[in-house]
């Protein structure tokens, strides 16, 4: 443990700055997250939070993912349970697909498993569940941070690396969805892509066959997550071939087919389960749960998802629009991955503006956006590394601080109540 501190955070490693900046997002996170305490009053386990976690009791509680426990009157939280039901079949199920129950489950059976050794009875949604999704939440936030900062050190410096952490997690709605609103996928979610995107870089490299496994699982937990996160593919599939030493997008991804299948393989097995779930409650293997709800891809919202009160990405995130300058330094910087940042950049505002419920409902700025933040914020990077001029550096620096002081006066209002967590104007 000692060993691995010091190759990161030692000043003689290589990305110190940022490995420290990563530190001390942490540390502001635990402190923040005491200070709410929001595993007091069960205020954790609530709404998308309680229908992502309710695969867990109904598997280690009941023994039943088909939920007919719930038919049984002496069950005793039966009505804490959120299932919707398919038109189709006339069966109940989970609205949302069980991937955030996998990464919720390592700390969930470790607190049940010492709760059983010392005898204490637990109800399946209680206050001890939802202090330990906070858990997973801090684990995943440590890691996503700790994965974007590897990311970017593949084309940026240190210390610009380190200052764009710093804005991402303090400026970004990242805070927000960390402290107050933990479990929710997205911080889980940035952690994932953030992973993948890593393990994509290396297998591009190396072309290994374990690399295309683990890439290929990290893709399948994404997917089985959010399914419109599938878009993350896009980026791999245009920057990929942007490596030193590739001969073409065409003759890379062809030469590469063993690999792409034993990752295709992979992917599948990350998300087998949800299909044997559906499988076993509907007898059909894939189910559109979400109804009546649906994409409108020719009706985008996009300026309104960019810009507006009702939850608009830069209207609670406003030190992102440095993104804008950035794309011209990283097109000055790197010109292969501008033309692979671009396009998705685009592609997933597109997506995520295409949903019925552009706003995503009850949310603080944009909560989709912070799923890909550590492919989106790479021309926050480059803005960073391109602006050499000290004046402009220091102006730069100034404005930041300003708008992540104004993110931060939103977030208090945010717990106050004073802005209107679905219809604010």
């Amino acid at each position: 443990m000692i060993t691995w501190f010091k190759s990161i955070f030692h000043p003689s490693a290589k990305g110190y700055l940022s490995a420290w900046a990563a530190l001390l997002t942490m540390a502001v996170y635990c402190v923040f997250f005491v200070n709410a305490k929001r595993w007091r009053d069960d205020g954790i386990i609530q709404q998308d939070v309680r229908i992502y976690y309710e695969y867990l009791p109904a598997l280690f509680t009941h023994g039943d993912l088909s939920f007919s426990f719930l038919q049984n009157d002496s069950v005793a939280d039966r009505h804490q349970y959120w299932l919707v039901t398919q038109p189709e079949t006339g069966k109940d199920v989970p609205k949302y697909t069980l991937g955030l129950a996998l990464v919720y489950a390592p700390v969930y059976l470790i607190h049940h498993g010492i709760a059983r050794v010392l005898g204490h009875p637990i109800a399946d949604f209680s206050t001890a569940d939802g202090f330990g999704i906070a858990v997973s939440t801090l684990l995943f936030l440590g890691i996503g941070l700790l994965a974007a900062r590897r990311l970017w050190l593949h084309w940026f410096s240190d210390t610009a690396c380190a200052i764009a952490l710093l804005t991402v997690f303090l400026g970004t709605n990242l805070l927000h969805y960390s402290v107050l609103s933990p479990g929710y996928g997205h911080v889980f979610s940035f952690a994932l892509v953030a992973l993948f995107a890593n393990e994509a870089l290396q297998w591009g490299k190396t072309n290994g066959s374990l690399r295309a496994a683990k890439m290929g699982f990290l893709f399948g937990l994404i997917v089985l997550i959010r399914p419109s996160n599938a878009v993350i593919g896009l980026f791999v599939l245009l920057v990929l071939p942007n490596i030193p030493n590739s001969q073409g997008i065409w003759q890379f991804w062809f030469s590469r087919w063993k690999p792409l299948l034993i990752a295709a393989i992979f992917a599948l097995l990350a998300i087998s389960p949800q299909l044997v779930v559906w499988k076993q409650i509907t007898d059909s293997w894939v189910v559109y749960s979400y109804s009546t709800e649906r994409f409108f891809f020719l009706q985008p919202q996009l300026l309104k998802v960019w810009f507006s009160f009702r939850n608009g990405w830069f209207t609670y995130a406003p030190v992102l629009l440095l993104i804008f300058p950035g794309f011209y330094f990283l097109f000055k910087l790197n010109r292969p991955l501008f033309w692979s940042t671009v396009p998705f950049f685009l592609i997933n505002s597109l997506v995520i503006a295409s949903w019925w419920c552009w706003w995503y409902g009850g949310s603080f700025g944009s909560r989709p956006h912070m799923d890909a933040l550590a492919i989106s914020a790479l021309p926050l990077v480059a803005f960073w590394q391109g602006l050499q001029r000290p004046y402009l550096r220091m102006a730069a620096g100034l404005i930041s601080v300003g708008l992540i002081a104004l993110i931060g006066f939103q977030f208090k209002q945010s717990t106050r109540g004073i802005f209107h967590y679905d219809g604010m104007t």
